[in-house]
């Protein structure tokens, strides 16, 4: 495979084709190496949304790769960030958005060059708060979690929307409570709500199938109702 891999996916209409699972691996190797070619620019050095789209596509395709009917085409396009093809011509939308308080990813873009700025200690940006008590940290997780996912079911219902078998959501969660302790991302999931609850029968026609969480390095998705 012959591709300029970190200059793909910024713009609209771009297409790769992936025969079989050993090519696809071979690929995230690479985007997930250390080098890590789709790592999006600085917040003031020049980022876009479509280098965090694709820098959050690696995760669903890594959580995938082994379940695709191949070869798969991928297709960076504007609604959704991506169209995913199969072999039987099953196409997922998959979207992308990010999770956290507005105030706080501010703050991220004032202070991106100071060092040791790791996190800003009240849940709205500042640095005057008391911190985080108790499980305060994980229910404020939850609540721009399930935020980002409505605020998207309402965008994937808007016209101009391409039209799949299947859409997913990538979240990437930006908190600035200090989630990197073992067990954080488990009471996280655990105390979301699931997901057929929050997308009724009531709403409309087009829905998440799935939802993929971004915490850090790790991704996983968004617990569903027991079978």
């Amino acid at each position: 495979m012959s591709v300029k891999v970190e200059a793909l996916f910024l713009e609209n209409d771009e297409e790769l084709v992936f025969n079989d699972a050993r090519q696809l691996s071979v690929f995230l190797d690479y985007v997930f190496s250390k080098g890590d070619p789709w790592k999006p620019p600085g917040r003031n050095s020049g980022r876009t949304t479509a280098h965090r789209e694709r820098y959050c596509l690696r995760y669903f395709l890594a959580a995938e790769q082994d379940a695709f009917d191949y070869p798969i085409a991928i297709r960076k396009t504007e609604r959704p960030d991506f169209l995913v093809e199969d072999e039987k011509g099953a196409v997922i939308g998959v979207e992308h958005t990010d999770a956290g308080p507005e105030a706080y990813q501010r703050w991220l873009a004032q202070t991106e060059q100071e060092d040791g700025a790791l996190f800003a200690s009240g849940w709205d940006g500042t640095e005057n708060s008391e911190g985080f008590a108790g499980d305060q940290m994980y229910r404020e997780a939850v609540d721009d979690l399930v935020a980002a996912l409505n605020n998207k079911i309402k965008s994937i219902n808007k016209q101009g929307y391409s039209l799949a078998d299947e859409f997913v959501l990538v979240i990437y969660l930006l908190s600035n409570a200090p989630l990197f302790f073992d067990g954080d991302f488990d009471r996280i999931l655990s105390r979301l709500p699931r997901l057929q609850k929050i997308q009724t029968t009531d709403q409309p026609q087009n829905f998440f199938d799935r939802v993929l969480i971004i915490l850090g390095d790790e991704a996983r998705y968004w617990p569903v109702e027991d079978a």
